[in-house]
């Protein structure tokens, strides 16, 4: 009886650690268990979308081949604010993301979880198949290979919705 009682007593006490140490930004976090799992693959070739180097706060998401690392695998999670987030299956505390206004050009990174709207996403189909990757506030701009330059590290951006092959992206589930 005593060593049952040394038991509870013992995860109390861890619980209650766990509370106080974890932190606030992995509430943010989906679960192991949660989440469905993407690739973007590029129309029309065999590129992907991927996390330069598997790279942490800050790096660029660019074109790569398809060589199956986490690298260039897409966790999609519900943000409770609307949209989507998408995190590199790597590190759940990176989000697909940009830094300042929304505009043309502006170039796609991951960056730490912050729940900011630039890291929230709609996932829209595209008018000639496939789909975009929208901001969230407004769809005004989308994911896009700059000047449909379909080179292997080309750092994506965003564009204003154009219909073409540059913004258009087939999702395979992994």
């Amino acid at each position: 009886m005593s060593s049952v009682k040394n038991w509870t007593a013992l995860t109390a006490a861890l619980m209650f650690t766990m509370a106080i140490t974890v932190p606030a930004t992995a509430a943010a976090q989906p679960s192991a268990m949660t989440g469905e799992r993407w690739q973007f693959h590029a129309q029309y070739n065999g590129l992907v979308m991927d996390a330069a180097g598997s790279g942490g706060h800050g790096s660029a998401v660019q074109l790569w081949p398809s060589n199956g690392t986490a690298a260039q695998v897409w966790v999609e999670e519900d943000a409770r604010e609307g949209g989507d987030y998408y995190h590199p299956s790597y590190d759940w505390g990176l989000c697909l993301d940009f830094d300042g206004e929304r505009g043309w050009g502006v170039r796609i990174k991951v960056n730490r979880c912050d729940g900011s709207a630039s890291q929230r996403w709609h996932r829209l189909s595209h008018p000639v198949g496939g789909h975009q990757l929208a901001t969230h506030t407004d769809g005004a701009f989308v994911l896009d290979i700059p000047s449909s330059d379909y080179s292997a590290g080309r750092q994506l951006q965003l564009w204003g919705p154009n219909g073409s092959a540059a913004q258009q992206w087939s999702i395979w589930g992994v």
